[in-house]
């Protein structure tokens, strides 16, 4: 395999993005990893190595490239601020938190709260558009996290040409939208995460009506269950189980 970080056009300016390549020779299907709300961290980049391994050439776009204020903080920081302020608890879990990492946590939190969410779905759309134009690629998916599980839907919506698109506890697209979806999305969601969860069954019985295909699973588990400690939600069981069968289904519609 080959990995790189790479540059591509988008609507608000260059985005940049870590591609890697598989070790088979093209063509290959290509899969879109949309990055959580703290970025193309450590985990995403894992995450993209192993679609490659499994024979995708895999980008993740780094959202945040136009970004200054994420430049000024720490993924790991903006991990820990997840959640609102407002929830009982939010103020106890800081107080936990040593200085000088505390005050650290409290600026990713405030950033997390401003920041300039825009151009997030132009790079997305730049991205997308960056795989259909290279000749060793011949179709593309697309599956994403939390704020980019949104997005891999947002993306369906537009009517390009998504293959399979797979969205981990992200918001679901407009019921207006579900027109224009043209592949088959697949969901995983947690019971405990009700702001996400409670809106996917008007979504699937949407893309039901509409006759298109939209499987979900809703496990044991909160908001963020894949994400890596040291994230609140994380939850191994459902974490795995979500994996093999996003797998399978990749699997089914671009390989």
């Amino acid at each position: 395999m080959t990995d790189e970080w790479v540059r591509f056009d988008a609507v608000g300016g260059a985005i940049r993005g870590f591609l890697v390549r598989p070790a088979a020779p093209p063509p290959w299907p290509a899969l879109l990893v949309l990055h959580p709300i703290a970025g193309v961290m450590a985990q995403i980049e894992e995450i993209v190595r192993g679609f490659a391994a499994d024979g995708y050439v895999a980008l993740a776009p780094d959202l945040y490239t136009n970004d200054p204020g994420y430049q000024k903080i720490k993924s790991e920081d903006v991990v820990l601020a997840h959640g609102s302020p407002d929830e009982p608890g939010w103020e106890d879990r800081m107080l936990q938190i040593p200085e000088p990492r505390r005050t650290a946590v409290r600026a990713a939190r405030a950033w997390m709260s401003n920041r300039p969410k825009a151009h997030y779905m132009d790079g997305v759309r730049g991205a997308f558009e960056y795989l259909e134009r290279r000749a060793d690629v011949n179709r593309i998916g697309a599956i994403g996290y939390c704020m980019g599980g949104q997005f891999v839907g947002q993306l369906a919506a537009q009517g390009v040409d998504l293959a399979a698109g797979v969205i981990f506890y992200g918001a679901s697209p407009a019921l207006d939208e579900v027109a224009r979806i043209r592949g088959p999305l697949e969901g995983h969601y947690g019971v405990t995460d009700r702001r996400i969860t409670g809106g996917v069954y008007e979504f699937a019985l949407a893309m039901k009506a509409a006759g298109k295909h939209f499987a979900y699973t809703v496990y044991d588990a909160d908001h963020g269950f894949n994400d890596a400690p040291p994230a609140r939600g994380y939850n191994p069981k459902a974490a795995r189980l979500s994996h093999e069968r996003a797998s399978a289904f990749l699997a089914e519609h671009l390989q």
